[in-house]
């Protein structure tokens, strides 16, 4: 017998070889599929798809982490966010008084006396007829395709951070991709409509808006994101967003819920906190949108 010891076993977890044949000959090959796992391809690629066509989540997600980011990307960038802040509210306030000053025309007034033991008393009133209903459903279209475009660009301005990790006050003036998401608002618009014509049904038909406007709500919240950083139709965009919600369904559960609560305090804050609650909700949506879909996120 051969007095050299037998050689260690590998390192690589597999297993060990048989100990050598009497006589010192050449021991046999190992057995198949017990050595080292091949590498893994080169170029360190996109993660292979998940569910609903998008890249397998990232490891390591977290809400936590997604508010962490969008609590220190609101202090590196809190300049733009301010500007884009006061910019929605100057919009906001000009589209009011824009309305205000085309209804009150269409607008009559009427006084009517009644006489007392006491006297006479006049009462005045304010009524609006037929132009009155028309330029008030106008207006209230206005309204909210003004308010989709704020939404919008304040989703831009959170991709555009972790895109590049800052962004600046030209941002909120892009129009890339506003036809779309304009397109898409006005489809889940008419979606909510016929949900509340539904509702008008006694019991069953309020148990159907009610669930059915929560849970629409709930899976189309991606959908600006996608109809932004996408080049695909409105139908494309809201389609997307309920396979990503539906596949990464308990951590938006819990981004939905933080996000109420951080809303919800920075508005009992007086309001001044939702300039700080809005920035930093908006860019936690963006960086669970990227980790979550596998793509890079600006440090």
């Amino acid at each position: 017998m051969s007095d050299t010891p037998p050689p260690p076993p590998p390192s690589g977890g597999g297993t060990p070889p048989p100990p050598p044949p009497p006589g010192g000959g050449t021991p046999p090959p190992p057995p198949p599929g017990g050595g080292t796992p091949p590498p893994p391809p080169p170029g360190g690629g996109t993660p292979p798809p998940g569910p609903g066509g998008s890249p397998a989540p990232a490891a390591g997600y977290s809400v936590s982490a997604a508010f962490n980011y969008g609590w220190t990307k609101f202090q590196q960038n809190v300049g733009p966010w301010i500007v884009g802040c006061l910019i929605a509210i100057g919009v906001y306030i000009l589209i009011y008084v824009i309305g205000f000053l085309l209804v009150l025309p269409t607008l009559s007034t009427s006084t009517t006396s009644v006489e007392t033991a006491n006297g006479a008393l006049e009462f005045t009133s304010t009524d609006g007829g037929i132009g009155t209903a028309i330029v008030g459903v106008i207006l209230y279209v206005i309204y909210g395709i003004v308010g989709w475009i704020i939404a919008a660009q304040f989703i831009r301005a959170a991709l555009g951070i972790t895109d590049r990790g800052k962004i600046e006050v030209g941002i909120f003036f892009k129009t890339e991709r506003l036809g779309t998401v304009v397109v898409a608002a006005l489809i889940l618009a008419v979606v909510y409509f016929v949900l509340g014509i539904i509702g008008l049904i006694p019991l069953i038909g309020w148990l159907i808006w009610f669930v059915g406007t929560i849970v629409i709500a709930f899976f189309v919240r991606f959908y600006m994101f996608f109809a932004l950083q996408s080049q695909g139709s409105a139908v494309d965009a809201i389609r997307s967003s309920f396979a990503f919600v539906n596949a990464n369904l308990a951590n938006i559960v819990v981004l939905f819920l933080a996000s109420l609560l951080t809303l919800f305090i920075g508005a009992l804050l007086c309001g001044i906190g939702l300039f700080v609650a809005i920035p930093v909700v908006a860019a936690a949506h963006a960086y669970t949108f990227r980790v979550l879909r596998g793509e890079p996120v600006a440090a």
